[in-house]
């Protein structure tokens, strides 16, 4: 088929458009978000004062220290699911176009259940450690958490410059949720609270917001527009 002189003119001012850049160059730009986001999360840690087993200082009452059984137990489990999280929201698995919406959705919702599940697991072997305190519902962490989660979550799906043409929304929820859980162990390092409703509003909570965000972003920063 012959195109018309017009046509072709129109076709390759539209590729100009929309440059896509070398893998190589794209690798790079998110290489350097991700230095940028750890860089900047170690920063608030220890800005913040770093780990916390106690808080013999908080004005409703002193916080007794958690058992450092507990908090390696936590952080360990919460490392690990992390982990699995992001394997598999940011690998393809099999195919080319990405992972289908069903393995998608089900890294999304079934992550922070198990990440809610774990920490109660060991409330009840640590019962001293589900006591809640006045002022403390948890509302730093989800700020913690967003702080450091949001904008990588943003920029990462900008810098990748890539396009889903099956699942655009659902993968940037799985990235989400991935994300977030990388940086709630942080914040169960620095956090001395782990009652299971301080849990559920400043650690589950968070990962519920970077899952809309993430779907979101996905939807318009990599999905297939006309």
């Amino acid at each position: 088929m012959n195109l018309s002189p017009d046509l072709k003119s129109r076709i390759a001012a539209a590729a100009k458009k929309e440059a896509s850049p070398t893998r190589a160059s794209a690798r790079r730009s998110v290489l350097l978000v991700s230095i940028a986001a750890v860089l900047f999360a170690a920063a608030m840690f220890f800005w913040l004062g770093g780990v916390h087993t106690g808080d013999p200082n908080n004005p409703t009452g002193p916080i007794p220290d958690r058992p450092l059984s507990f908090i390696c137990g936590t952080v360990i489990g919460w490392s690990a699911v992390a982990a699995v999280a992001m394997w598999a929201a940011f690998s393809r698995g099999n195919s080319m176009l990405g992972r289908r919406w069903q393995w998608l959705i089900a890294v999304a919702i079934v992550t922070p259940v198990v990440l809610f599940g774990w920490m109660f697991l060991w409330n009840t072997q640590f019962p001293e450690t589900m006591a809640e305190y006045a002022g403390r519902r948890g509302f730093r962490c989800l700020s913690f958490t967003l702080a450091m989660t949001a904008w990588p979550l943003v920029a990462i799906s900008y810098v990748r410059r890539e396009r889903n043409p099956s699942a655009p929304a659902a993968a940037g929820a799985a990235r989400g949720v991935a994300m977030g859980a990388v940086a709630g162990a942080v914040v169960d390092l620095w956090c001395p609270i782990a009652g299971p409703a301080h849990v559920l509003v400043g650690h589950i909570t968070p990962i519920i917001i970077l899952m809309g965000l993430g779907a979101v972003t996905g939807r318009l920063l990599t999905g297939v527009r006309r």
